[in-house]
């Protein structure tokens, strides 16, 4: 589990036998991922599933997730439906546009650039080697994944998005990306 600066007061013993990492202050999403997956990778894992910690998608999927995933593995990547009765205009307006802008990079239909519900494969640390450490990470690895010639697989999953507000600075992070 990767605490990327939150104050909720998470700590090792909430999560107890997972291995607990702390960023206090806050380290960006991408350092937090990055984090994961070398260090799933240095204990012998050979895939990682990532979910974003603000209850979007339930751990209670990970277990379907997985079983749409078919072998070989290169990269699957949750596909949400987009609507405005669940996403804001905002959110909406932002993976659209950078969507679109990875779908032009990488000339793979790419549907959702920012979904952190993803699996990952750990043989090459370089899909996950760029220099972004902030949102933009998410969007670098299907650059990074393009020049790996690794295959993209989309799995449909849940999304369930609650009061709590996204942290990603909508108009800032998409003139960053």
């Amino acid at each position: 589990v990767i605490d990327d600066g939150s104050e909720d007061g998470l700590c090792a013993e909430d999560v107890a036998p997972a291995r607990f990492i702390s960023y206090q202050p806050n380290g960006g999403k991408g350092l937090a991922l990055k984090t994961g997956l070398s260090l799933a990778r240095e204990l012998g894992f050979d895939y990682a599933v990532t979910l974003d910690g603000d209850g979007q998608h339930p751990v209670a999927c990970i277990p379907d997730f997985l079983a749409r995933v078919e072998s070989p593995i290169d990269f699957v990547v949750g596909r949400r439906h987009w609507n405005l009765r669940n996403m804001s205009w905002p959110r909406l307006f932002s993976n659209t546009v950078t969507s679109w802008l990875m779908s032009l990079r990488t000339g793979e239909k790419i549907y959702d650039s920012q979904i952190g519900f993803r699996c990952y494969p750990l043989g090459n640390s370089d899909l996950w080697a760029s220099g972004e450490n902030g949102f933009q990470f998410e969007s670098a690895v299907f650059i990074q994944a393009h020049n790996l010639g690794l295959k993209l697989k989309w799995a449909e999953v849940p999304v369930v998005y609650a009061d709590s507000p996204s942290q990603i600075r909508h108009v800032v992070d998409t003139l960053k990306f």
